[in-house]
């Protein structure tokens, strides 16, 4: 009997380990581009729970869009910056969508420290 509740209780308790991962990793996304559209806009603030590569890659694409530091607007450089940052992003909800029915799919973003 106790070996029974010994697993129900691991069971459990990794089961809200990965519902909480999982939302992590949809509220990185969500951030990251709230990020980006802040930056956009204008804004001086920016919150720092995102991702590195899409805001990173974002950033340099509305510069190039709006014009960087009294350089010419390169439209065809910042929309190719651009769209790498949304395959970035498309990437973390995909895997979020995903990894809501399996927990499999976080391996895909978190590296196993031992």
């Amino acid at each position: 009997m106790n070996l029974q509740a010994s697993d129900a209780a691991k069971r459990s308790r990794y089961g809200n380990r990965w519902r909480g991962g999982v939302w992590t990793l949809f509220l990185i996304g969500v951030f990251s581009v709230i990020n980006l559209l802040m930056y956009a806009f204008g804004s001086s603030s920016y919150f720092l729970f995102t991702a590195y590569l899409p805001y990173s890659f974002g950033i340099v694409g509305i510069d190039y869009c709006m014009g960087w530091y009294g350089m010419p607007v390169d439209g065809g450089a910042g929309a190719f910056y651009l769209s790498i940052a949304a395959v970035f992003l498309i990437l973390y909800f995909v895997i979020w969508f995903f990894a809501r029915k399996k927990a499999g799919w976080l391996c895909l973003c978190v590296i196993k420290k031992q």
